[in-house]
């Protein structure tokens, strides 16, 4: 399903048709997204991201997972997905990246929010996730800005190429996104 954030904003299924300009924006972003995240890793190839978006199509058709393209004015600027859905506890996790070309138009923040409205409204989860690096500090701005709670951090949670990191376990519950303040819009505020 494809989710309309903005007139210039939108998020949609990737495709194998993305392929091509995800490989692209990934080589072009390679050493900016390998600061926070371990599967840029050589050789990154075409093969490589048809893999990844087959596997999204095998999540999608489970109902375990959806990742989306961020296309901004009609060129893809990073991906945002809703992974580990658990519909017995009706939870799921968060994941995102952005091309660092793209840092600081509040995007992902917009991104990210359609996403959790979604799953809530749409999808009737009770609970969210997201799991960030302790010392991503832009990463970490999404979660707070959008009412996350911090629940913890998880010590050396992830081998990142030559060393442990600490993530910041962020959650929100149906209960707390229904009560957040409405005043915060993030669909049009450039």
């Amino acid at each position: 399903m494809r989710l309309t954030v903005n007139r210039d904003l939108m998020l949609r299924p990737i495709a194998l048709h993305d392929a091509t300009a995800v490989l692209e924006l990934i080589l072009n972003n390679e050493q900016h997204l390998k600061q926070w995240l371990p599967w840029v890793t050589r050789p990154f190839t075409i093969h490589t991201v048809l893999s990844y978006i087959e596997m999204s199509d095998r999540k999608r058709l489970q109902q375990a997972g959806y990742e989306y393209v961020v296309i901004y004015r009609n060129q893809i600027c990073g991906i945002v997905g809703l992974q580990q859905v658990d519909w017995q506890n009706r939870k799921a996790s968060i994941g995102y990246w952005i091309g660092k070309e793209y840092e600081g138009k509040g995007l992902m923040l917009r991104a990210v929010n359609t996403v959790v409205k979604t799953a809530f409204e749409d999808l009737k989860l009770n609970r969210l996730e997201m799991y960030c690096a302790e010392q991503n500090l832009k990463s970490r701005a999404i979660p707070e800005r959008l009412f996350f709670r911090i629940e913890g951090i998880l010590r050396q949670n992830e081998w990142l190429y030559d060393h442990y990191v600490d993530h910041v376990l962020y959650g929100q519950l149906r209960a707390e996104y229904d009560h957040r303040p409405r005043a915060q819009s993030f669909e049009n505020d450039y």
